[in-house]
């Protein structure tokens, strides 16, 4: 891979993520919602709730990604993350699909939980 690609591709996860709080989502702790990376083939966000954070997949059946402790489970108190999922999914994957979408938009189509 040439340099300029390598440092334009990790510019692009530096400045493609964007920061919701409890004020947008309705849900305690800090969401991380990125427009499509080439490196990610699995739509996700990032969830961080008392110093713990997970990487859970933006699917019809959300799951969590990392860390493996707990692949496949969601504890407890991550539960709503999931039903936030489910509830704005489709505005989460035409934002992941589509980085032309503003982050405007996203936040007044986001549905609290």
């Amino acid at each position: 891979m040439n340099l300029r690609r390598f440092i334009d591709r990790e510019l692009n996860k530096i400045s493609d993520m964007s920061t919701f709080y409890q004020d947008v989502t309705g849900l305690p702790g800090k969401i991380w919602i990125s427009s499509k990376y080439s490196e990610h083939k699995i739509p996700r966000l990032k969830y961080t709730i008392d110093d713990e954070q997970l990487v859970i997949s933006i699917t019809k059946d959300p799951h969590v990604l990392a860390p493996k402790k707990f692949k496949g489970i969601i504890p407890t108190k991550f539960k709503r993350i999931v039903l936030w999922i489910e509830e704005n999914y489709d505005i989460l994957i035409e934002y992941w699909n589509n980085s032309d979408l503003s982050t405007k938009k996203l936040v007044e189509s986001i549905k609290k939980v």
